[in-house]
């Protein structure tokens, strides 16, 4: 499942770099000020130098570390040399060869920006906030895997993989479908439940559940089309389900539910050969 919303999402701006920073963006979240300065100038070497600015820029501007420092945009690089007193950049091969020294740089950026790696704790908040989106309204996944992106941010999480939030995102999804069925199907009689699910068995010698022929649009506004259309109005009326209170449901959650269930079908028993 997380597989298949990754394939739906543009993952080349997940936690990387889109191109360069606009000069605003430079300022704001490049701009090295006295206490980075002090941070940053306390490392020996001016690759470390350069390296650990780059990782403690990137984690401002987009809330994750970079994959590979040597991979930013050379804007970004120049913008941060010139702050270094360093001359114009070539590489950080050097620094991108300790991954030792990456690991203990990213230790004292989180502290000093403030940020925390995605807990336990902040795992079930953030899954249960969007479990809350998802019962307020219709949001696809990866509507509700950007606005989680946002959140974590704002918290000061630094970003996950883009596979671990994916997981959480179709787990709350899978969750919180099962939790509304569960929820409406309580609200059913015995007698509702059973004409309910008779709509879903496929007569024998037929390849069309009744429900499927319930969802039929009329394919022409003829006067046979029009009868027929009440006649499934009289079946769909004689459930007895219209009644049913739904007031705790969010006007725009049952829309996305009447949608999902035009989209779905009974299962079709294929003939057996001969």
């Amino acid at each position: 499942m997380p597989l298949t919303l990754l394939s739906e999402m543009p993952l080349d701006t997940y936690g990387q770099y889109r191109s360069t920073p606009t000069p605003e963006q430079l300022s704001k979240f490049f701009h090295l000020d006295t206490a980075d300065l002090a941070l940053l100038n306390n490392r020996r070497r001016d690759h470390n130098r350069l390296g650990m600015a780059v990782q403690l820029c990137t984690l401002r501007f987009m809330g994750s570390f970079p994959n590979d420092p040597r991979a930013v945009p050379v804007g970004v690089l120049r913008f941060l040399a010139r702050q270094l007193a360093l001359p114009a950049p070539s590489n950080l091969k050097r620094y991108a060869k300790r991954p030792a020294t990456l690991s203990r740089h990213q230790h004292l950026i989180r502290d000093y920006l403030g940020y925390q790696s995605l807990s336990a704790f902040e795992t079930f908040s953030l899954m249960r906030w969007m479990y809350t989106q998802l019962l307020l309204g219709h949001i696809d996944d990866v509507k509700l895997f950007d606005l989680a992106t946002q959140r974590l941010i704002t918290r000061k999480v630094v970003l996950p993989a883009a596979s671990t939030l994916a997981t959480l995102v179709t787990r709350v999804r899978q969750r919180t479908s099962l939790r509304v069925f569960e929820a409406l199907s309580r609200r059913l009689s015995g007698d509702q439940a059973q004409r309910l699910e008779a709509l879903l068995v496929v007569p024998d010698g037929k390849y069309k559940s009744p429900l499927d022929t319930l969802r039929e649009s009329p394919a022409a506004w003829t006067v046979t089309d029009l009868y027929a259309g009440l006649e499934r109005f009289e079946a769909l009326r004689t459930l007895g389900v219209g009644q049913l209170d739904l007031s705790d449901i969010s006007s725009q959650k049952r829309l996305a539910l009447s949608q999902e269930g035009m989209t779905l079908w009974a299962a079709i028993p294929w003939p057996s050969r001969v």
